[in-house]
């Protein structure tokens, strides 16, 4: 039990020196510790009495102190043992009052982690969704949606049209003007590119080589300046979804409006009013799928972005930092 004991206490702190476990795991070798000592301890007092005991017998004739006949006593015995139990309580108990921080903190993020499993809803595309998202698709890709995207964005946030170095020739915001110019042609094509490749891969590649190469251009954006702020990912997602899924939703609508000998509702121009519910609308599979795609891709790109500007500022503050 002594070398079981010795062997806890030289492993609890190697690993605390090594920063190898966290103030949760170092809390509970130290009760380990705790527990082993006092078994340790009771088992001493518990041998030694016996040996002394036995020693007494041999020397039937010995004279003994009044202090040592009465520990060597039952009740003395007895005492000795509560008291030992009394200190390991006291210890444990010590234990987690001084590491009541990391506990808490453990036992609060263990029941975030939970809350979020059960209420976040699972971003996987089904195999219904992938087959109702390239559908979407494969009509959206011929409509030249890159610039349907690129023109709606910089209609609801000209900022847009800077962050993508989109110059125009008057000050005030002409689109005329910037759908013929170079930049916009070529930042259209990129987007509808790359949203081609993404949804090229749903069913053929691991889910993993679009967030692969979502973060990779969430890096690029930072390298090139392009800042965006946490409401315009936001828009960009939205603006996206809208725009890829607008024609399989008005053209729904129009289906039940000839059914029914109704007058065709005119389509939404204000996509984006409803901002705050990130589901609203999406009545069909297409844009369910759409909303899941866009989700993992935005989530992504934020990534990139955010990581390599942690580590150029990191860089900036040490020199010799190796990311």
């Amino acid at each position: 039990m002594t070398s079981l004991m010795l062997l806890v206490t030289i492993l609890a702190e190697s690993l605390a020196k090594t920063n190898n476990l966290p103030g949760l795991g170092w809390f509970v070798l130290l009760d380990i510790v705790i527990v082993c000592s006092s078994v340790a301890a009771i088992l001493i007092v518990d041998h030694t009495r016996t040996f002394a005991l036995e020693r007494l017998r041999k020397r039937r004739n010995a004279d003994i102190g009044t202090y040592t006949r009465f520990f060597l006593s039952n009740d003395a015995y007895r005492i000795i043992r509560v008291i030992l139990f009394l200190i390991s309580i006291i210890a444990l108990v010590l234990n987690v009052i001084l590491n009541w921080t990391s506990i808490s903190g453990f036992v609060m993020g263990q029941v975030l982690t939970l809350c979020r499993k059960k209420k976040e809803p699972s971003m996987e595309l089904t195999d219904e969704e992938v087959t109702a998202v390239k559908g979407v698709w494969l009509r959206a890709k011929t409509e030249d949606i890159g610039k349907k995207i690129l023109q709606t964005l910089i209609e609801k946030r000209p900022k847009f049209a800077e962050y993508f170095g989109i110059l125009c020739q008057s000050d005030k915001l002409d689109m005329n003007s910037l759908k013929e110019s170079k930049e916009f042609h070529l930042q259209a094509h990129r987007i509808q590119n790359f949203l081609d490749t993404a949804v090229g891969s749903l069913g053929y590649c691991p889910v993993t080589s679009i967030y692969d190469m979502a973060h990779r251009i969430g890096q690029i954006h930072f390298y090139r300046g392009v800042n965006f702020g946490a409401d315009n990912w936001l828009v960009f997602k939205r603006v996206t979804v809208d725009q890829v899924t607008k024609g399989v939703t008005s053209t729904q609508a129009s289906q039940a409006n000839l059914l029914e000998g109704t007058k065709e509702p005119e389509v939404d121009n204000h996509p984006l009013q409803d901002m705050q519910n990130p589901f609203s609308g999406e009545n069909c599979l297409a844009r369910l799928g759409w909303n899941k795609l866009m989700t993992v891709i935005v989530r992504e790109m934020k990534r990139g972005f955010l990581e390599e500007a942690m580590r150029n500022c990191k860089e900036e503050a040490d020199p010799t930092y190796v990311g």
